[in-house]
């Protein structure tokens, strides 16, 4: 047996799915799911077919797409990356951690129904009006903050205005212990949006 069809068996053995497109073509999802990881890679957008029901279940998803992306997932860990213009839009159904999120040039807008820990930055490389991010938890879930930046493409909020926005007491956990300038950053309150219901 070859290497390279070594290498295939033990993704398949370990429940690994990983989908491309090339071209132009975007990658339309209906339902995978696996107890592995998931990797989806497309020439142009990661689409959802099926409305709200949900569209990956596995372990880590790694979701790569010139153009937008749009998911339903239930997921332990996400990795989301778009490398031309278009929305990052995820709705999770548990707690998740986000261990890198990067948009082109789009607003990003994560949902999960517990809570969401910060594995590594969140940005939006273009600054643009439209351009915000919303993470939000439902559920009681925190969102947990660690050495890691929320960017936008300009200045910095301390995380302490961000634990005041709309008046409430929101749950948000800053685990480097204090809630230092540096921790969050963005343009305004709009731009970088917290919530916890």
């Amino acid at each position: 047996i070859s290497p390279e069809a070594a290498a295939q068996m033990r993704q398949i053995l370990a429940g690994v799915v990983t989908l491309t497109t090339t071209g132009a073509g975007d990658i339309a999802v209906g339902s995978v799911t696996t107890t592995g990881d998931v990797t989806l890679t497309a020439a142009a957008a990661i689409t959802d077919t099926n409305g709200g029901t949900n569209n990956v279940s596995g372990a880590a998803l790694t979701a790569t797409a010139a153009g937008g992306i749009d998911l339903d997932t239930t997921v332990t860990s996400m990795s989301l990356t778009t490398t031309a213009a278009g929305a990052v839009t995820v709705d999770e159904l548990n707690a998740v951690t986000l261990t890198v999120v990067t948009a082109a040039n789009g607003p990003v807008t994560i949902t999960a129904g517990g809570t969401m820990t910060l594995g590594g930055t969140v940005s939006i490389t273009t600054d643009a009006d439209a351009n915000d991010i919303s993470l939000t938890t439902t559920g009681g879930g925190a969102i947990a903050i660690g050495a890691n930046d929320i960017t936008t493409a300009a200045a910095t909020i301390a995380s302490t205005e961000l634990d005041r926005l709309d008046g409430k007491d929101a749950a948000l956990v800053d685990t480097n212990d204090s809630p230092a300038a540096g921790d969050v950053t963005g343009t305004s309150l709009r731009r970088a949006v917290w919530r916890s219901r």
